[in-house]
């Protein structure tokens, strides 16, 4: 628990785009700990003057400049003190900063990113007297960088690096609701420029997954659970398959959808874990990104989606006689029933607070299917029809004219029929 609230403290809240030539103006309170994502030259500024400071002129900052790749540290020039970061506006009136190599690279386990500082962590601070307006007529406090663009190789292109203010680690609850948005902002063009995984994964890996985990689980005799109402089989003497339909709970298409957004961020946030983890000794970050941040935000919902699906077919009238048995019961009853709706929109809304679970999508569809619950109340009480179980028969058939005059050319047809019911077929279709 200690480590994940140490881990915990080095969160920043993270600012992107929208700035004047690459100038950020950090959006909370400056002891608020603040990144902002630059490329290239830019950085951020606080407003302070005589009569308008933030922070009192004995003040001691807290301050970091973070890259993402070690690039040659003559290439570019690292600014902290008097001044701002408009390049066209503001002159630079300070020395640079004495840059000597870099710290070793940390991973931030909540977005699966990798950044290394330039500084011992006992040198992040800076003392606000630097900035009093009887040394500073510039009005401003900046972390600023002046990249002189003259690399080659792999690092040829604008730095890619964070500006840091402040370390009190708080979030709004915008912020918090947010988290996905920044977590995949990371991953894409902001810092791992990695984007097209999360759509790979949305759609290609976490639905192949699903299909063969439920392979593997059918070939080994176990029953799964399954959205797709018709499935088709053969019988013995037919060449064609007879198809069965069977109408479905609707919420069974909801946790569908759910059970793969969740598979989808796991599968998405390992991938980054992994290469921010290229080249870094695993420590703890990298066990509580992979066990807290993956595993435990996205595995809890998804055994909540898992287990009200699977209670739609749990039929049992009378508990086990042994204490688990009973307590699985228990559950099982109370997960399948309709009073379960409030418990279950409470607790998929929280999934919106934790840690991107489910990249909203997730959330989202065990809300709607609680919504979904709701209506079942109006049920309540009331005798449940069993789901009748639809057949599709292939047969060839002859067709004749009504006055049975001239007979047909012989065709396939699809008939209809309800399973367990001596009736007409309901529908005939050419096949």
């Amino acid at each position: 628990m200690s480590h994940l609230l140490a881990l915990l403290a080095v969160q920043h809240v993270p600012t992107y785009g929208g700035a004047v030539e690459n100038c950020f103006t950090p959006p909370r309170v400056h002891t608020t700990s603040q990144v902002i994502y630059v490329k290239g030259s830019g950085g951020l500024e606080i407003h302070c003057s005589a009569d308008d400071c933030p922070f009192g002129w004995n003040e001691t900052l807290d301050v970091d400049a973070v890259f993402r790749d070690e690039v040659d540290q003559s290439t570019y020039s690292l600014f902290i003190g008097c001044g701002g970061c408009v390049a066209t506006a503001d002159p630079i009136v300070i020395a640079p900063v004495q840059l000597n190599g870099y710290q070793p690279a940390v991973i931030e386990p909540f977005t699966q990113t990798r950044y290394s500082s330039v500084f011992p962590k006992h040198l992040r601070k800076y003392n606000a007297s630097g900035i009093h307006p009887s040394v500073c007529d510039q009005g401003h406090i900046t972390i600023r960088l002046v990249d002189f663009m003259n690399r080659t190789g792999e690092h040829e292109a604008a730095i890619v690096w964070g500006a840091v203010i402040g370390l009190a680690e708080t979030f709004t609850f915008e912020e918090l609701m947010l988290f996905p948005v920044f977590v995949l902002r990371n991953h894409g063009d902001t810092w791992n420029e990695q984007g097209w995984t999360f759509w790979a994964t949305l759609f290609i890996f976490a639905p192949l997954t699903i299909m063969l985990w439920r392979s593997c689980l059918t070939s080994c005799g176990f029953s799964v659970l399954r959205s797709m109402p018709v499935t088709m089989k053969f019988e013995k003497g037919r060449r064609r398959p007879v198809v069965l339909w069977r109408p479905e709970n609707p919420r069974v298409a909801l946790y569908e959808i759910a059970v793969i957004a969740f598979v989808a961020v796991m599968l998405e946030e390992f991938i980054h874990l992994n290469i921010a983890a290229q080249g870094v000794e695993p420590g703890s970050e990298y066990w509580v990104g992979l066990l807290v941040v993956i595993l435990f935000s996205n595995g809890l919902p998804l055994w909540q989606v898992l287990t009200s699906w699977g209670a739609i077919e749990y039929k049992r009238p009378d508990p086990d006689l042994r204490v688990l048995g009973n307590c699985r019961h228990r559950y099982w009853t109370c997960a399948g029933s309709s009073l379960w709706a409030p418990w279950e929109f409470l607790f998929g809304f929280s999934y919106f607070l934790l840690f991107g679970s489910g990249f909203y999508l997730g959330p989202t569809m065990i809300c709607l299917a609680a919504l979904v619950r709701m209506g079942e109340l109006s049920r309540r009480g009331k005798p449940e029809r069993a789901r009748p179980t639809y057949r599709v028969r292939f047969e060839v058939v002859d067709r004749t004219k009504r006055d049975g005059s001239e007979k047909g050319a012989p065709e396939t047809a699809a008939l209809l029929e309800r399973e367990g019911e001596d009736e007409r077929p309901g529908l005939y279709l050419p096949a």
